[in-house]
């Protein structure tokens, strides 16, 4: 007998793609030291010709995409969190709708800002509403809706536009 139920389902995973409609993926080899989660973004690494987390500032331009949920890489379709290390092939959302952990309150069409450098207040390689101090750099990614620390939400991911042009009528 089943003691204790999830009251509401979870809407979302982070990294899970959350529409198709104008959906451009690419695929990016980790060549990161650190392991690289879903949903988490990543940056061209082009001397290593692969893809890597921010290890400091970094331009706007530089960004290559989120990686996105693969149901295939997941031992547990149920796990929260998906590892990828260095070498593993990665789905990245380069455009389109996507789910992500935030770690700070946002409100929606906020841009949204990568947390780079550690020591502030949101855990590194997160999502935030501002700079922190400097720790993190702004990102091509709205949120769609507003969120809590810890929350889920739908985003939306367009590395082809200028800052704060992130248009999702696509």
């Amino acid at each position: 007998m089943q003691t204790a139920a999830q009251e509401y389902p979870v809407k979302y995973r982070a990294g899970l793609i959350t529409r198709s409609s104008g959906l451009i993926t690419s695929t990016g080899v980790s060549e990161s030291s650190t392991n690289i989660l879903q949903g988490q973004l990543v940056i061209s690494d082009t001397a290593k010709n692969g893809v890597d987390l921010p290890a400091s500032a970094f331009a706007f331009k530089s960004v290559y995409g989120v990686v996105a949920l693969q149901h295939d890489k997941a031992k547990n379709i149920n796990a929260n969190t998906i590892t990828y290390v260095d070498e593993d092939e990665l789905l990245i959302v380069q455009q389109g709708f996507v789910a992500l952990t935030i770690t700070d309150t946002v409100a929606k069409n906020d841009n949204l800002f990568f947390v780079h450098t550690a020591g502030g207040d949101s855990a590194i390689h997160t999502y935030r509403a501002d700079m922190d101090t400097n720790k993190a750099s702004i990102t091509p990614i709205k949120a769609l809706e507003a969120g809590t620390s810890g929350s889920i939400i739908e985003c939306y991911v367009n590395i082809y536009a200028n800052i704060g042009d992130t248009d999702t009528d696509t």
